[in-house]
């Protein structure tokens, strides 16, 4: 804990100096990581034994056994691996959730599968509240308005 207090602090200091063109990473401890613009403005929280972040459309929380590290880095156009399965970029914008090449299922928070689909699922039949989504071995909090 004491070690992520000094992060916490470099990170409030840090993103509105440089967020734009440049991304927060968290590195797990199977190979995977998750990249996060900072000029969306994440917010990162802990909470028991997970971390958080958050965004104006999405949360995503993960256990802080299974973080590695967490770095800034600049964001580039070039892609470096189509076939890591690991990495899963997604996006919600208009009520739609796309994660390219990946199986989507969508729950309510009751635990119900409400839609599913691949690459791409509309929520846009759905009645506003919180969805938990599941894209590959990601599960990702959003806010439906």
């Amino acid at each position: 804990m004491k070690k992520l207090i000094p992060l916490m602090l470099m990170l409030a200091v840090t993103i509105g100096a440089f967020a734009e063109g440049h991304a927060l990473k968290v590195s797990f401890t199977d190979g995977s990581s998750a990249t996060y613009a900072l000029s969306e403005k994440p917010k990162v929280s802990f909470s028991g034994q997970d971390m958080t972040i958050t965004s104006s459309d999405a949360s995503t929380s993960y256990p802080r056994s299974e973080i590695v590290k967490i770095t800034f880095e600049e964001i580039t156009t070039s892609i470096t691996d189509v076939n890591d399965a690991n990495n899963i970029t997604y996006s919600f914008n208009n009520d739609i959730f796309e994660a390219e090449g990946t199986e989507i299922s969508v729950y309510s928070t009751s635990g119900s599968l409400v839609t599913k689909g691949s690459d791409m699922v509309s929520l846009r039949s759905l009645q506003s509240g919180v969805y938990v989504v599941r894209a590959g071995k990601q599960s990702i909090k959003i806010r439906k308005k």
